[in-house]
């Protein structure tokens, strides 16, 4: 997946109202993440780029407050180039960045789908699959009626990835 050209070292923080390209990038970013609703990467962090900025931090489990500082940028930058690519098989005692996308996208899913006994409810976004990431993801399992073993194979990524919700 190709997010942009520009290397980042230094982030200005960004909050509605700014624009320029550090925005376009920002907005480059989001819908890589949330690529079933893209946003208009016009470089003007408008109430829809704050709205998606918004949704990112609670799906990762960080203070929702619309404002892309240094832990939205890290998080950022971490998280989106997992998307769409292949993905590890993990199970419980894995660790790092593809466990962090795992949990964020689990967020992201429980945080639409009412329907669920999970609905609303996050897990921690911390890059270790432990008992709690374990148990979220057999719920996954369960209502994607896929083998419920806790393990995150190609079905369960593949599912995971192309869930059928939105933002």
């Amino acid at each position: 997946m190709t997010t942009s050209t520009i290397t980042r070292t230094a982030y200005s923080t960004l909050r509605q109202g700014d624009h320029g390209d550090e925005v376009k990038y920002l907005q480059v970013l989001l819908t890589s993440f949330y690529y079933h609703s893209p946003l208009i990467n016009h470089g003007i962090f408008d109430s829809e780029t704050e709205a998606r900025v918004m949704q990112f931090q609670f799906d990762c489990t960080r203070v929702v407050d619309g404002i892309v500082g240094r832990q939205t940028w890290r998080d950022l930058e971490v998280i989106v180039p997992h998307v769409k690519a292949s993905h590890p098989t993990l199970s419980q005692g894995s660790r790092g960045s593809e466990v962090e996308y795992l949990q964020v996208r689990l967020n992201e899913y429980y945080s639409k789908v009412q329907s669920s006994e999970a609905y609303g409810i996050r897990i921690k976004v911390d890059g270790y699959f432990g008992s709690e990431t374990a148990a979220r993801v057999k719920l996954f399992q369960f209502d994607f009626r896929l083998d419920v073993d806790g393990i995150v194979g190609v079905k369960t990524w593949d599912a995971l990835e192309h869930a059928d919700y939105d933002i």
